[in-house]
């Protein structure tokens, strides 16, 4: 799938959801991947993330760190 102005847009589920203080470390699992991402308590909150929930997401791929 892909996004706007060269991003890349996939859709998956969130897996586990880790707590590193003020920010939760969210799992997300596409086909074939696992993809992680730091976000606030509060936009955690706001837009509802919880364990088997379906989400997409969207990155830019100069924005990509391999590790």
């Amino acid at each position: 799938m892909s996004g706007i102005d060269g991003a890349i847009a996939q859709a998956g589920t969130v897996k586990p959801i880790i707590e590193r203080g003020f920010l939760f470390e969210i799992h997300v699992e596409v086909p074939d991947q696992l993809f992680r991402s730091l976000v606030t308590e509060g936009s955690s909150v706001d837009i509802g993330l919880e364990i088997g929930a379906g989400v997409g997401i969207s990155f830019k791929t100069s924005a990509v760190h391999l590790f």
